[in-house]
């Protein structure tokens, strides 16, 4: 149970780094930090929301929640590692350039 609560805590601190990446990249095209917080807000609760809606009628009856948890959760780390999703240039401990692959993203003034 121990090991358990570490690997949920281990991809809480994950979110939470993936949360202050997209709040930069978010306040990069949107300008305020309030509305930015706003638009991250509203982004990731809406994609908790549709999850918690989708996910169990998706699975079958009877399946163990830990190993669903398990398999998203290996399933994000790998498409992490095989993609180059973020692309960010930090200088002088601002974010000068942020982007992805598909070539979305932009230059701070």
């Amino acid at each position: 149970m121990a090991r358990l609560l570490v690997l949920f805590f281990a991809s809480g601190c994950a979110a939470l780094i993936y949360e202050t990446v997209w709040f930069y990249l978010v306040q990069l095209v949107v300008g305020a930090s309030s509305i930015s917080v706003a638009v991250l807000l509203c982004a990731f609760m809406g994609g908790m929301a549709i999850g918690s809606w989708l996910l169990p009628k998706l699975t079958p009856t009877g399946t163990n929640p830990f190993k669903v948890v398990a398999a998203l959760e290996d399933e994000k780390g790998r498409a992490v590692q095989s993609e180059k999703l973020l692309d960010i240039t930090i200088a002088n401990g601002k974010v000068v350039q942020a982007g992805n692959q598909f070539g979305v993203g932009m230059k701070a003034k």
